[in-house]
């Protein structure tokens, strides 16, 4: 029987979650409705919607920021990054793991400092060493920097997941022949499903909106991941709103796109939480 204690109970869940959505959604609202104003416009009515609509924008950030051009370089270099990051990961965690070696606690501690500090306190000499060995200005090296900053993450999900796994598992595979590699491939590995969904939403993520790292080793301004391309529309006097509004739209799209396309994906991997046990 429902009362009227369980009613207000459900109302009260279901108001406070609608408020934060509305909090959540307010910002890319407020984006989308300036990305179809003109500068007068949005100078003088600010974030008020006004008519008729303008797609001027749109067509001078898709020529002006060549948003094909750095939507296929994000992509690329997000979709390497998060491959590098899972492999290197998940394989690390079948090691510390699976294999008996000494030392294996220590690696595994080892293995997740870098959680502990950001990219920012150690720019100044990776930018110096990167130079040294001609990793400036390739989409190589920034890859490299992704994979490396999100293995701590990957290693932390998979380990806590492969521990939980029987043992009983990997022993039967050893005994019918089947050395690390395979079972690491045939068997560890498709089990780690929504482990590998939680890596792509969290790293993936953070890989694509990224904007401090290519702006530091993207010097010479011949390759723009999409972020950077916003600063197309920078000038001596300030931003160009409505057209940096539309290049966040073009940035957005992708991303969306993408999760409907995975939704059921995406939503197994934050429902498993990634951390069994």
């Amino acid at each position: 029987m429902i009362t009227n204690s369980s009613k207000i109970q459900k109302f009260l869940k279901i108001l406070i979650l609608g408020i934060i959505a509305c909090l959540v959604l307010a910002p890319i609202l407020i984006v989308v409705v300036i990305s179809f104003k003109t500068e007068p416009e949005f100078m003088k009515t600010n974030f008020l919607p006004t008519f008729p609509l303008h797609l001027e924008n749109y067509i001078k950030v898709w020529k002006d920021a060549q948003i094909p051009k750095v939507t296929f370089t994000s992509l690329t270099i997000t979709l390497c990054s998060v491959l590098g990051q899972v492999f290197a990961g998940s394989l690390a965690a079948y090691a510390l793991t699976s294999m008996k070696f000494k030392h294996a606690k220590v690696f595994s501690s080892l293995f997740l400092i870098p959680m502990v500090f950001s990219i920012q306190t150690v720019i100044f000499p990776l930018f110096l060493i990167y130079k040294e060995v001609h990793l400036l200005n390739t989409r190589t090296g920034l890859v490299i920097i992704y994979i490396a900053t999100g293995l701590a993450t990957c290693i932390f999900i998979f380990t806590k997941f492969m521990q939980s796994v029987s043992k009983e598992i990997i022993e039967s595979a050893q005994i019918d022949g089947a050395g690390h590699f395979r079972t690491y491939f045939q068997i560890m590995l498709p089990l780690t499903k929504a482990q590998i969904s939680t890596i792509a939403i969290i790293n993936g993520l953070g890989v694509w909106n990224d904007f401090f790292l290519p702006l530091m080793m993207f010097t010479d301004g011949s390759i723009k991941t999409l972020p950077l391309s916003m600063y197309t529309f920078t000038t001596e006097y300030g931003l160009k709103w409505t057209l940096v509004s539309a290049d966040i739209v073009f940035m957005l799209l992708p991303m969306v796109i993408i999760y409907l396309l995975l939704q059921k994906y995406i939503i197994e991997g934050v429902a498993a939480g990634a951390v069994k046990g």
